[in-house]
């Protein structure tokens, strides 16, 4: 009698490509360790079936790219929960492009993308917003909106005393004066 036939716990297999992968009670799983290590080096942590780790990245490709996992949805708390080898991070909440104090994309090149609830969403400037400047787009609660509309919100929040504190990271080439006339 094997040790899986005894302890069906616990199971150690290895495919024909080389990929070894850990089991229990016949779910990916593994304490201490990645559950699922390939030949080219990338490494994929489980618990009870689920893509998830805690304390570091969930997968760890070969690559240099890393995956925040929780319970099978991408999610970090703190920093991006993915960082690609080509510089560029996503950062997630349970699942969904989201967040709060800035960008949920930003690419090497310097391009930004805001995202809130998983819909492409900036209330104090473009969503969308290149090195350049040029061919930023403006995106309220995953809709496309205009310059204008995203600074009548705004107006709107502060004339109705519901503002809060607004971030630019950078300056947008418009006045008040010329959306408003203030």
């Amino acid at each position: 009698m094997s040790l899986a036939e005894k302890f069906p716990a616990l199971t150690k297999t290895v495919d024909k490509d080389g990929t070894v992968s850990w089991y229990s009670f016949g779910k990916l799983h593994r304490a201490g360790g990645p559950a699922v290590e390939r030949k080219n080096g990338d490494r994929v942590w489980y618990r009870n079936g689920k893509i998830h780790r805690d304390g570091g990245p969930a997968v760890e490709n070969a690559d240099g790219t890393q995956k925040w996992y929780q319970n099978g949805q991408l999610h970090r708390d703190e920093g991006p929960s993915i960082t690609y080898s080509n510089g560029n991070r996503e950062w997630h909440q349970h699942g969904k492009l989201h967040r709060e104090d800035g960008p949920a994309i930003m690419h090497a090149d310097g391009t930004a993308i805001w995202f809130q609830h998983d819909k492409r969403h900036r209330e104090d400037g473009p969503a969308i917003e290149h090195p350049d400047g040029r061919g930023n787009e403006y995106w309220l609660e995953g809709e496309r909106a205009t310059a204008a509309a995203v600074w009548q919100r705004m107006e709107n929040a502060y004339r109705n005393g519901t503002e809060r504190m607004i971030s630019v990271n950078k300056p947008l080439h418009l006045s008040h004066r010329m959306l408003f006339g203030w």
